[in-house]
């Protein structure tokens, strides 16, 4: 990982919003993640958000640092666990966690959410659905959501927060 170096100019400003930020961001995490994954993952979040250069560059900081931090737990839960063992000739060893595998009832239950979301996603216009895969299922920021589809920041909002809106609407009986 790179390190990165705030200007001098921009340390203060980091360390207000670090400060004003970090304690609601890491609860968002420890509440997802082990308490030291949730540290790193904390300081990963605030690592890219530095790394566009002040706070006042980011439209809206808290946001984005849940954003962030909301990717990068996900991330960190899909990826395979190592576990520590202690092999037969007495030394340690680690290996992947085994996996858990849900039960018929859940894969059903899965199965069926599954197919309501495809025709969910189906019957959203194209330019909601294309911003909603982009930025919600893909992780994409908005400002990549925006150059790929060719429309503005404001536009992929509004196809975000309709596309969203309308999948809450269809899948409420899911809840």
């Amino acid at each position: 990982m790179e390190h990165v170096e705030p200007l001098p100019s921009d340390a203060a400003a980091w360390r207000g919003a670090f400060s004003a930020h970090a304690g609601p961001v890491l609860h968002f995490l420890r509440k997802r993640l082990p308490p030291q994954e949730a540290e790193d993952l904390l300081q990963e979040t605030f690592l890219r958000a530095m790394r566009t250069g002040t706070p006042a560059r980011i439209e809206n900081l808290r946001s984005y640092l849940y954003a962030t931090a909301k990717h990068l737990a996900l991330n960190s839960l899909r990826r395979p666990r190592l576990v520590s063992r202690t092999s037969e000739d007495g030394s340690d060893a680690l290996e992947e966690a085994p996996a858990l595998h849900p039960g018929p009832h859940e894969n059903a239950s899965f199965r069926v959410l599954a197919e309501a979301l495809g025709k969910a996603l189906a019957a959203l216009p194209p330019n909601h659905r294309r911003a909603f895969e982009l930025a919600v299922l893909e992780g994409r920021s908005y400002e990549e959501v925006a150059r790929e589809t060719g429309t503005t920041l404001a536009q992929v909002k509004v196809h975000v927060y309709r596309a969203r809106r309308r999948l809450v609407d269809v899948l409420g009986p899911f809840r």
